[in-house]
């Protein structure tokens, strides 16, 4: 058979979906609203009206609603429900790596969203010959949201593995709320494009490039991102994601200094923040099967190896990409080697905390979370009281605390003041003595296995 020269988790998934009911709901709901869009198109023409704005924006928000919400929102239940029907032990007797699992999933869910766009295409040549329509826009505006549905389908599988009830339930709610956001958007957009259709405000072609290269990046990451859940202790999935990051990274900083887009360094940052937090939640896995691995040169296979201790290498070491990135962009400001140095300290300082206190912690990532938000909680206390009543106690306080300094920092004249740089370094330096305390048990183990990368000791992981 055909089917037998492809990815089997695709076939049996791709199998699956088709006959699900709610892909079946989305294709049905698909053509009514498209019927119902060219309702409203009729209706305009033959009113005698040329202005074909709100029939652009409720066309382009119907479809964006089915593949760029409905669709991604079943990604959520990819691999959860393998981890629920206890079945991928069974998967994995194939055979079949993590990868090719996760991987499987999400391309059968975007050539089921690829069958829904099908569908849209008889509608494109309907509204040509029923008013002005660029027709090329609009195949590039498929293309967009076509895109943008296999990012978001990516996260979905990505954060499918998740087990705990309170995320999941939270990250459902989110999305819940998005399906309503979501058209608005799509509808303000198309507006504002007004003739040219949404497709008219889409970027130019290099921005364009760029964008679909950052978006493939990102939909590699998070298809690894899922293979890592699921994956047995021994498998370094760490590697393949930081090399991702760099990439990413490092096309977006070069791309910013080639083109003179000064915010993209600050976009850089916000697309590798979770990778930066998945690094910081690892445990460290001191199996010897990871270290025999092929991987780059020792003085850089420090940054690949998984877990925290490496994560806090590759964070410093994205740091100072950011901060030359930073310094290329922003070549008159002053204080940015402060902005990055509390960035680094506010990024490690729960490392310091949670593991000094409670080193064998197995729920390593809630916690860390957990602290990060409560940190920022406080920070915005601090900041508000101070705001109010102007004391100067709490000034001093701030300038101590690296989550209420990182958006103090932003301000020149608190940027400058001396007091500041004193409380950022002295900072810096207490966390990283705390740091440097909680991984000397991880990485006396790690530089053991690094440099007897063929010894059989068994060593059973460290959850540190």
């Amino acid at each position: 058979m055909t089917g037998d020269h492809f990815n089997p988790i695709v076939v049996k998934e791709l199998r699956q979906g088709l006959k699900s009911k709610s892909f079946l709901a989305a294709f049905l709901g698909l053509q009514g609203l498209m019927l119902l869009s060219m309702i409203i198109y009729l209706s305009a023409a033959t009113a005698g009206g040329e202005d074909f704005g709100f029939s652009n924006a409720f066309f382009w928000a119907m479809i964006g609603l089915i593949t760029i919400m409905l669709m991604p929102l079943r990604a959520f239940s990819a691999i959860y429900q393998e981890v629920k029907d206890n079945t991928l032990e069974l998967v994995f007797l194939t055979h079949l790596s993590s990868w090719k699992i996760s991987l499987g999933k999400w391309l059968a869910l975007i050539i089921q969203t690829c069958l829904l766009l099908t569908a849209v295409l008889p509608y494109l040549v309907l509204r040509y010959f029923l008013g002005t329509i660029d027709l090329t826009g609009d195949l590039r505006a498929i293309l967009f949201l076509l895109l943008f549905s296999m990012l978001f389908t990516a996260v979905g599988v990505g954060i499918s593995g998740w087990q705990s009830k309170l995320l999941r339930r939270l990250i459902v709610f989110f999305m819940v709320i998005s399906l309503l956001n979501v058209p608005q958007f799509l509808m303000f957009a198309t507006l504002g494009g007004m003739a040219g259709g949404f497709g008219g405000i889409l970027p130019a072609l290099p921005d364009y490039l760029m964008g679909i290269w950052v978006m493939l990046l990102l939909m590699l990451y998070f298809v690894e991102y899922g293979a890592s859940v699921i994956a047995p202790p021994a498998e370094n999935h760490a590697f393949p994601k930081r090399l991702i990051g760099l990439v990413l990274v490092g096309s977006m900083l070069i791309y910013g200094h080639v083109q003179g887009v000064e915010w993209l360094p600050v976009l850089a940052f916000v697309c590798i923040l979770p990778l930066l937090v998945d690094n910081l939640c690892e445990p460290v896995m001191l199996i010897p099967s990871i270290y025999n691995k092929r991987l780059p040169p020792p003085g850089v296979r420090w940054l690949f190896f998984p877990g925290w201790v490496s994560g806090i290498f590759f964070l410093l070491f994205v740091a100072a990409w950011f901060y030359l990135g930073l310094r290329t962009a922003y070549p008159g400001v002053s204080g940015l080697s402060l902005i990055v140095v509390n960035f680094i300290t506010l990024m490690i300082l729960p490392v310091a905390v949670v593991l000094n206190i409670n080193p064998g912690t197995g729920k390593w990532k809630p916690a860390y979370i957990a602290m990060q938000t409560g940190c920022v909680a406080l920070a915005g206390f601090l900041i508000a009281i101070h705001s109010v009543n102007q004391f100067q106690d709490v000034r001093a306080l701030i300038r101590y605390f690296p989550h209420a300094n990182f958006f103090q920092l932003f301000e020149p004249a608190y940027r400058n003041d001396p007091r500041t740089g004193v409380g950022v370094f002295v900072t810096f330096a207490l966390v990283s003595l705390a740091t440097g305390f909680a991984m000397r048990k991880a990485l006396a183990g790690m530089v053991r296995l690094s440099r007897n990368a063929r010894g059989h000791d068994a060593v059973t992981p460290a959850r540190t």
